[in-house]
């Protein structure tokens, strides 16, 4: 398989998150420990404190958001490694959806969602149970909404750029899919008519056999994707 990111991107966007978080840290504690120090610093603590604080938070949301492991585009590639060549999965191309596998049987759409908890879909309706370590981090940590949802609006914009691509009697198979990517995840799903999983059952629901698209489908479809990014971004995986 083919897994295309701007990974030196990636790492950066990882890496200042962390420098934020840490600086915010440090600003924080230099708030408070500066007027024990010297008491003509007083002054300037509560703005340390205030500035630290603020820095800490957005650091740290951040962070949740691109510094989180398991990374998702790694975990999808584990998940799909030793697919044929043919198979392209497209991480953080600039479109709604995140993650796109291109194979010769369509395109596959990934909705990930990357932390620990209970999830349950029942009667059409996403839940997440809370523990007391995520009621603490709530306010700082990204959370489920309708995964349900967000997914189908990614498909709906993906069938549209289709259209205009290929045209609208040529759009290939396209199935959206939810991922769950952290091994502590458990999942109760009822009826869903988006097939949802767990990342290390992903694989077998991929389909490798099958009616295929054209190769002219297939390659202006390739073409399309591969010119959202920079050249030389791709990976044997």
């Amino acid at each position: 398989m083919i897994s295309i990111a701007d990974r030196p991107k990636l790492k950066f966007q990882s890496t200042f998150s962390n420098i934020i978080a840490v600086g915010g840290f440090i600003t924080l504690m230099l708030g408070i420990v500066l007027p024990y120090i010297n008491s003509k610093f007083m002054s300037m603590s509560f703005g340390l404190m205030l500035g630290g604080m603020i820095l800490s938070v957005i650091g740290i949301y951040i962070l949740n958001r691109w510094g989180r492991k398991p990374r998702p585009e790694e975990s999808l590639d584990n998940a799909l490694k030793k697919l044929p060549d043919s198979f392209r999965l497209y991480h953080f191309s600039g479109l709604l959806c995140k993650h796109i596998l291109l194979s010769p049987y369509g395109v596959t759409l990934f909705h990930t969602i990357n932390w620990e908890g209970v999830f349950v879909y029942k009667n059409k309706r996403w839940k997440e149970m809370i523990n007391l370590g995520r009621a603490i981090r709530f306010p700082l940590e990204q959370h489920l909404g309708d995964p349900s949802k967000l997914i189908l609006n990614a498909e709906q914009e993906i069938r549209d750029y289709f259209k205009q691509l290929l045209g609208e009697n040529n759009i290939p198979q396209i199935r959206p899919m939810i991922i769950f990517l952290h091994p502590k995840t458990k999942l109760e799903i009822e009826k869903s008519a988006i097939p949802v999983c767990k990342v290390d059952a992903l694989k077998k629901h991929i389909p490798i056999k099958g009616a295929k698209m054209s190769d002219e489908q297939y390659e202006k479809i390739k073409s399309a994707l591969d010119g959202l990014y920079k050249p030389g971004l791709e990976l044997k995986i």
